[in-house]
């Protein structure tokens, strides 16, 4: 791999990894939804899982019996918080995976009661299945190619640079573990391909051609 290969990589992650910078915007308060949890009729034990998807979007999750700040509530009890950057539609929340309801985010944010209730899913009767007939496996012949070469791993050091009179203007850098910045050296960390849904955060894209190692 070579120098710009690895530096467009470093980068790339990087940005993935929250490396954005924040603009302003209209903000919207984070939601917090609580309340009871039962199955059949019955309080939900303590640990039961609570989890509120939007889409395949995951919200949030918690388990009953367990506050925002872990804390010691009812056993039947749930708390979430959800942040309207991640989920501000139609948001369903699912009790041990079961289906517990629906609700539209508030975007007033605050405090917003919400008991579920699931009921138990009959164990469906196996049915039988035939025996299949066993197939003849084929004789395998030596791969003539020789088996496949280890592959060499080795640590790579990253550092973010912000200019301190202007932070708009960002830069990274990456080095071999223990070495030179210089090795690998420094590239501009531009963030001016577009803004998030929520117009919050600014991000920057980088593609790169790297070799194709999947079989």
């Amino acid at each position: 791999m070579t120098k710009n290969i690895i530096i467009a990589v470093l980068a790339v992650m990087l940005a993935a990894l929250g490396a954005l910078a924040i603009v302003g915007g209209q903000q919207h308060p984070p939601a917090t939804y609580t309340g009871t949890v039962t199955i059949d009729g019955d309080a939900a034990p303590r640990g039961t899982n609570v989890l509120a998807v939007m889409g395949s979007t995951v919200c949030a999750e918690t388990q009953t019996g367990r506050s925002l700040n872990n804390d010691v509530i009812d056993d039947n009890r749930y708390v979430v918080q959800i942040l309207h950057e991640v989920c501000d539609g139609s948001i369903t929340f699912l009790v041990n995976g079961r289906n517990a309801g629906r609700v539209m985010f508030n975007n007033s944010g605050g405090v917003n009661t919400y008991n579920l209730s699931v009921g138990t899913t009959p164990t469906p009767t196996p049915t039988p299945t035939p025996t299949p007939t066993p197939t003849p496996s084929p004789i395998s012949t030596p791969d003539a190619s020789g088996p496949e070469e280890p592959m060499s791993i080795i640590n790579i050091e990253v550092r973010v640079w912000e200019d301190v009179r202007d932070p708009s203007r960002n830069y990274i850098s990456a080095r071999y573990e223990g070495g030179s910045w210089r090795t690998l050296g420094t590239i501009r960390l531009s963030l001016t391909d577009g803004m998030s849904r929520s117009g919050r955060f600014r991000y920057g894209d980088i593609i790169l051609a790297v070799p194709d190692t999947r079989p």
